[in-house]
């Protein structure tokens, strides 16, 4: 037969109840009894406390290491150094606004004193993103090894391979160039993705137009070559628009007409201090608020 009802006190909603019968002679408990009952509660509530704080500090120690080791993986697929090529000056940047991001850049020698410049950016942030931009590096890396493969025939493979693989509401925006370092003569696809910025010596700056559809949306979606030149002094910018769309505390984004007006007034420098000081200049512009996207800076100036 119960006698009392003890509840088992925690941080959290009251769920538990100790429910203590009488004693075996059939006497009731007395208020010592119940006092001492209480008190093995008290304490039992703290250990199971203990140990969920210990499981949850297990858990997220778990979770730290495989990001970290996440984090590592991705920064082998990127670029760690720029390559050396004769007659270009190049850099790069790259910020996930995680421990890991879904921005992707690269360079690829296609030979010939040609270089291939890339920047994309997948939907979403953090691993799921960075899944996917996984993929992407290793279709391109692999299809660029194919000689004479077409750019165009190459993004729609890779378009392709993403829609087949990858979930309806996850694409990548993708620019994918092919930049003769000697004539400066560029061949481009535009997947959808931020337009490069082309800034010449005497201030004048603009997009390099043309696109078609972001990767992984549509099957056998379109692509189409289109061509620019780059004069000696020119900068070609490549970006994310987690540098575009930078905001200060107002909301205000850092825009592209400030990322051509740092760029020009750092023209004299090298394209590694161009690429540090728009970086700089997008910090101080936000003023110590966090980034909430993945940040992606890819210069290359003609020599």
């Amino acid at each position: 037969e119960l006698d009392c009802f003890f509840p088992l006190r925690t941080s959290g909603p009251q769920r538990d109840l100790l429910a203590v019968g009488r004693k075996l002679t059939g006497a009731p408990l007395s208020g010592k009894d119940r006092e001492f009952v209480s008190t093995l509660c008290a304490q039992a509530v703290t250990a199971m406390e203990n140990a969920q704080l210990h499981s949850q500090m297990v858990e997220k120690e778990r979770l730290e290491t495989e990001l970290s080791i996440a984090r590592n993986i991705q920064k082998s697929l990127l670029p760690g150094s720029v390559p050396q090529v004769a007659g270009l000056d190049l850099a790069q940047v790259s910020i996930p606004c995680y421990e890991v991001g879904g921005d992707y850049h690269d360079f690829i020698d296609c030979g010939e004193g040609r270089l291939g410049l890339v920047v994309g950016d997948v939907t979403g942030k953090s691993t799921p993103a960075s899944l996917v931009m996984a993929s992407v590096q290793a279709s391109l890396r692999a299809l660029t090894m194919q000689p004479g493969l077409a750019p165009a025939a190459l993004i729609s493979m890779i378009n392709n391979l993403l829609f087949r693989s990858t979930e309806p509401n996850r694409f990548v925006s993708f620019f994918f160039g092919v930049l003769d370092a000697g004539s400066g003569r560029l061949e481009f696809i535009n997947a959808g993705h931020n337009p490069p910025l082309h800034i010449r010596p005497d201030g004048t700056s603009g997009e390099l137009q043309g696109g078609g559809m972001v990767l992984g949306l549509f099957e056998n979606a379109p692509y189409r070559c289109h061509e620019a030149v780059l004069a000696p002094g020119d900068l070609l910018l490549l970006f994310t628009d987690g540098l575009s769309e930078a905001n200060n505390p107002e909301g205000e984004e850092f825009g592209e007409e400030r990322i051509c007006e740092t760029a020009h007034r750092l023209r004299d420098q090298d394209a590694g201090r161009i690429c540090r000081g728009i970086l700089d200049e997008v910090r101080r512009f936000q003023r110590g608020l966090k980034p909430h996207d993945d940040l992606t800076l890819v210069v290359a100036r003609k020599g």
